[in-house]
């Protein structure tokens, strides 16, 4: 217990295992924001909490939203060079309420409801943070990448995002924010666009290395929060 970086090596070198990592704090798990960026660690670790709990919540008609955001944390990792995504951890301590309390989900793009389909969208990152629990969000760069992906490619990225919501909740603003792995400086907003459901949009850059995420904002003020796509922009 604490010793993270023997456990951050152990599931490192375990086939399909993978680690998220809860509510954190800036020098939680071995200090992990404040040190230099480790490649093993970046191997186990898929994830990490941009919402979470609200641990003590008896609620059960979903109605009980958490008040905490670490999204600041999550962009810190990503600019030390880490390849995770953000996830929503309900941190119940009350059994019989879990799942209950919030609408908060970690949201999984698998393809069949199975733990292998499900453990292969968490290894590659394709999931999102989300406080509305039926949104739906697609994040793809050149049309065939989905979120999670680590794209080396000549032509410029084009970003296309789409939101769509069963109970016809409106969108009113998407984000790409976008940052230089390992460049340990916090990622800013590339690209915006208010109240619509969907944007496209083209970088043009020479080349380079970053990474892009998208944050969605709903007309409630839920949000949603993407795993980024990395993408290598190499001379044409």
């Amino acid at each position: 217990k604490g010793d993270y970086n023997s456990l951050f090596n152990l599931v490192e070198s375990t086939p399909n295992a993978y680690v998220t990592l809860c509510h954190p704090s800036n020098t939680d798990f071995g200090n992990i924001a404040g040190i230099a960026y480790n490649p093993i660690f970046d191997n186990a670790i898929v994830g990490v909490a941009v919402r979470n709990g609200p641990y003590n919540s008896t609620n059960i008609t979903y109605s009980d939203p958490t008040t905490s955001n670490h999204v600041s944390y999550y962009n810190k990792l990503l600019a030390l060079g880490y390849h995770l995504g953000p996830t929503v951890d309900l941190d119940n301590h009350n059994s019989a309420t879990m799942g209950k309390c919030s609408q908060g989900r970690t949201v999984v793009l698998a393809t069949s409801l199975s733990k292998a389909s499900i453990d292969d969208a968490m290894l590659n990152m394709r999931f999102y943070a989300s406080d509305d629990y039926n949104s739906n969000v697609s994040f793809t760069v050149n049309a065939n990448y989905p979120m999670g992906s680590i794209v080396t490619q000549s032509t410029h990225p084009v970003f296309n995002i789409n939101v769509s919501d069963p109970d016809g909740e409106a969108t009113t603003s998407i984000r790409i924010w976008y940052g230089v792995p390992g460049s340990t400086i916090a990622p800013t907003i590339l690209a915006s666009v208010s109240n619509a459901n969907s944007f496209s949009y083209t970088h043009i850059i020479a080349t380079g290395s970053f990474y892009y995420y998208t944050e969605i904002t709903q007309a409630d003020g839920n949000k949603m929060w993407t795993s980024p796509i990395w993408y290598i922009k190499t001379t044409s």
